[in-house]
């Protein structure tokens, strides 16, 4: 089949940021299995990254997007644009995320490949892109019928920010989360009409979606990794121990966890394996990192690596802390497709393994240093382990398996739903 795939970011290997990795490697597979193109959102620096897709044979077309890359003269017309979204976004009631995202060049440029192009299906990354489901329901392509239309929401938005608001510290910020949940509660009752598909990452989203909206047009369609290109990390790694964290530091729940890292976990873990090193490997490396590594030689922030692999290598333990977000992680799909062990929550493994079969869970921070303390005095355990952990992704989250149920509701949903 033709296949469409509308994206707010550029998909090139380095992305740097989980759901941007999960968009590269969903288009290196759909176009293992359909002709694809690509229409995306471009920032500034990232023309030298085209070349990923144009070697796959994959056709792009972008439009330039204002971000915080710009300098001089744009970062002007940049502060000015996000002004006009806020009180665009205040004014109709929508999420400010999706009025920043919401531009007329790109529906005229959607609507110009369905016509060029004319795919069977038109896939949108993200629910924040939404709005351009409805324009892609609405066009026909080439004189042809109006092509099937997916909405892959990577995460129902409301529910992070409603647990935002459940551990915020003050009246002031609780109110604050709970109006940024309601006004993502509307989208996504709106956004549900939209789409002939409606794709959640986790069936917790699509319950609580379905609950909400009452929609039979949802479907739970996971994120997934690259399984065969993740070399097995090295089982038995040298000391001195290694505690390991991966993730974009942009996004706040992957702040907050290396926080947790830094100031409650290392300590309690340094009680008994004083010696134990932390890398929290990501870009950029904010303050509160720089600030950790500078003070003591046992804690590294490299920002992006171009290759994970040495520092999966000399891993004794993948850490993942995440007390809040939502989705499907990518960065503990790809750590247990590696055969690293894992520690994290019931949120960092929400979607991927909620009975904590192949990874260890963890309610609360004495846990889970208690857990890492316990982990690093067992390495049969860690070996087990992470074999676990390998095979449990190999057999459920292979991008192979994904693109296939793609597939499958892609014919199974046509226009009207």
């Amino acid at each position: 089949m033709r296949w469409l795939l509308v994206t707010p970011y550029l998909p090139h290997p380095a992305i740097g940021h989980g759901g941007g990795t999960a968009v590269w490697q969903v288009c290196r597979a759909l176009n293992r299995v359909h002709e694809l193109e690509v229409l995306a959102f471009e920032r500034a620096g990232e023309a030298a990254h085209r070349s990923a897709l144009a070697s796959l044979g994959v056709g792009l077309h972008t439009l330039p997007f204002l971000s915080d890359r710009e300098r001089g003269g744009a970062r002007l017309r940049l502060v000015l644009d996000r002004a006009g979204c806020a009180v665009r976004a205040a004014w109709r009631g929508r999420p400010l995320m999706v009025e920043k995202y919401d531009r007329a060049a790109m529906h005229a440029a959607l609507r110009a490949r369905i016509a060029a192009f004319g795919p069977d299906v038109v896939q949108i990354e993200y629910s924040f892109l939404a709005p351009y489901a409805r324009t892609a329901r609405q066009t026909r392509g080439g004189g042809g019928p109006a092509p099937r239309v997916l909405l892959n929401t990577h995460e129902l938005a409301s529910l992070p920010r409603l647990r935002r608001a459940q551990a915020a510290g003050s009246a002031f910020e609780r109110r604050r989360w709970q109006a940024e949940a309601c006004r993502w509660q509307r989208f996504e009752t709106d956004y549900v009409q939209w789409a002939d598909a409606v794709l959640c990452v986790t069936e917790q989203d699509r319950r609580r979606l379905a609950e909400a909206t009452g929609s039979r047009r949802l479907h739970t369609v996971p994120l997934g990794v690259e399984v065969s290109s993740l070399p097995v990390c090295d089982p038995a790694p040298e000391p001195p121990p290694r505690l390991l964290f991966v993730g974009s530091f942009r996004h706040p729940p992957n702040l907050e966890a290396a926080r947790r890292l830094i100031d409650e976990i290392l300590p309690r873990v340094w009680r008994s394996h004083p010696q134990t090193r932390l890398d929290l490997v990501g870009a950029p490396v904010p303050p509160i990192l720089a600030e950790a590594a500078a003070r003591d030689s046992r804690i590294q922030a490299p920002g992006f690596v171009d290759d994970l692999g040495p520092w999966f290598d000399r891993a004794w333990l993948f850490v993942a802390p995440l007390f809040e977000g939502g989705g499907i992680k990518i960065k503990i799909l790809e750590a247990m497709g590696r055969g690293a062990p894992v520690v994290t929550t019931a949120i960092g493994a929400e979607g991927i393994d909620e009975s904590g079969q192949a990874c260890i869970l963890s309610p609360d921070v004495d846990g889970f240093a208690a857990a890492v303390t316990a982990l690093l005095d067992q390495a049969p355990s860690r070996q087990d382990l992470g074999r676990r952990a390998r095979t449990w992704i190999e057999e459920r989250y292979d991008w192979t398996r994904i693109v296939e149920e793609l597939t499958r509701v892609a014919l199974r949903e046509g226009p009207g739903g």
